[in-house]
């Protein structure tokens, strides 16, 4: 989504119950000559199939916030500056995949990362957020091998950090239907 968009190719999932393979990758890298018609703008595409807006959580501590340009939905939600901030969602899927990738789409200013733990149903992954240099530049990190099971489940966001997570605007998995 923002200056570190680096596109990824998915496999195929269609209703033979096949799991999409996930390629791997070394995560986001800025770069001043990125092809902005390769990012993702917040709809629906063949990369990532299920876009997901998480201004609302269903239990937060934060507000939900529009103060910024370049979010992609209703706004985006802005984690309390506190170590034990959360957003939890309710979200269902109709698919199953052992190695779906999820992005998530975030923006603060600052020097110093606001790393999360992301809870995706019962999988929990540590993921780094560095600083995107303003609360108007969005940026975006990647989750490899989420295990998406087809049924109602949860994803948490929970800010590891005294400075709280960062503003998050939405997320997106590369498999359709979630």
């Amino acid at each position: 989504g923002g200056a570190a968009c680096q596109p990824t190719s998915h496999g195929e999932e269609g209703s033979s119950g096949n799991n999409p393979t996930s390629s791997s990758s070394d995560g986001p890298q800025s770069s001043a000559s990125v092809d902005t018609s390769l990012c993702f703008t917040g709809l629906a595409d063949t990369l990532w199939r299920s876009p997901i807006d998480m201004s609302k959580p269903e239990v937060g501590d934060g507000t939900t916030d529009a103060n910024h340009e370049g979010f992609t939905g209703q706004g985006f939600f802005n984690l309390e500056n506190s170590a034990y901030s959360t957003a939890t969602y309710n979200v269902t899927s109709d698919q199953s995949a052992s190695n779906a990738r999820m992005m998530v789409r975030y923006a603060f200013d600052g020097t110093a990362n606001r790393d999360m733990k992301i809870t995706v149903d019962y999988g929990t992954y540590d993921v780094a957020f560095p600083p995107t240099g303003g609360w108007d530049k969005w940026d975006t990190v990647y989750i490899d091998d989420v295990w998406v099971d087809a049924l109602d489940f949860k994803v948490k966001l929970a800010s590891t950090t005294n400075d709280g997570g960062p503003n998050v605007d939405m997320i997106a998995v590369d498999i359709k239907g979630v």
